[in-house]
């Protein structure tokens, strides 16, 4: 691992350690929001009940919440506004949610010099999830940027705080793209939305990673343009030494789930596109 990333792994323990309340699975609205009621017994009452979100909001990035996008196990999508512009808020959950246990195989190749944080890690206690999640949470807005820099289509990232990411919202004018599992698409569509898929899969391995979780569910159709989304799984090919398992499943993933969209590929005529789009040869890395 290089450097600077062990630096933002020792300062994202650092930073997550100071969490004193621990967030619910899932919130509403009116508990993320400060009430006026409640803001009547506040001198300067915050706009947020979460600190994350108050965070952003004074940075600059975030105003109010709308509604809810989508709400997962361990993350909910929230469509927010800042002025005149919708972004997507995602907010993750409770720390000891089941995401958060799943990691050893996402984790190989990262590590940390606190020998406290590493003892609470392996016993898994409170201190050691919320440094599970942080890991997570800072990983996925790592990749997103990482990612945007690179050209790939994915959402532009905006700002992290906490436990909440804030990036563009693809849609427009408030309303959410789709994922492709939502969606019936023509036959020329699905045909046009899997190529573009596998394409954006060659293209993150040929930046030096593996998504980890590809499949239609990460996977946003919008403008005929296939965005892919969801990355606190995704894994360096230099760092991590099952990236070619996690390679090999994301191509299974993507091929059943685009069956069910109404066009797929063979897995391994679609690994040998993946590869020659990616300039790779895996043989180097056995």
């Amino acid at each position: 691992m290089k450097n600077k990333d062990k630096e933002f792994y020792f300062t994202t323990f650092e930073k997550f350690h100071k969490y004193k309340v621990k967030p619910k699975a899932k919130q509403s609205l009116r508990q993320l929001i400060v009430s006026e009621e409640e803001a009547e017994n506040i001198d300067e009452p915050p706009t947020f009940k979460d600190i994350g979100l108050e965070a952003l909001h004074e940075e600059g990035h975030l105003d109010h919440l709308a509604g809810v996008i989508r709400s997962g196990k361990e993350a909910t999508v929230y469509l927010g506004k800042y002025k005149n512009t919708y972004i997507a808020v995602k907010i993750y959950a409770d720390r000891s949610s089941c995401l958060f246990q799943k990691k050893n195989i996402y984790c190989d190749g990262r590590t940390m010099k606190n020998k406290r944080y590493r003892k609470a890690l392996l016993k898994n206690t409170r201190i050691g999830k919320g440094i599970n999640q942080a890991l997570w949470i800072e990983e996925e807005y790592k990749q997103l940027s990482y990612f945007y820099l690179n050209e790939i289509p994915v959402p532009r990232p905006i700002s992290q705080s906490e436990r909440v990411i804030v990036m563009e919202l693809i849609g427009d004018n408030g309303m959410p793209a789709p994922r492709l599992s939502d969606l019936n698409l023509s036959n020329q569509e699905a045909k046009m939305a899997f190529n573009q898929s596998v394409y954006n899969l060659g293209m993150i391995l040929k930046a030096g990673r593996v998504h980890g979780d590809y499949s239609t569910y990460n996977i946003l159709w919008w403008d005929q343009k296939a965005i892919v989304i969801d990355f606190p799984q995704t894994v360096s090919i230099e760092n991590n030494h099952n990236f070619i398992f996690l390679l090999n499943r994301d191509i299974s993933s993507l091929c059943k789930s685009f069956s069910q969209v109404g066009y797929t590929k063979g897995e391994e005529i679609v690994k040998r596109e993946v590869l020659e789009i990616s300039q790779l040869d895996l043989n180097d890395f056995q």
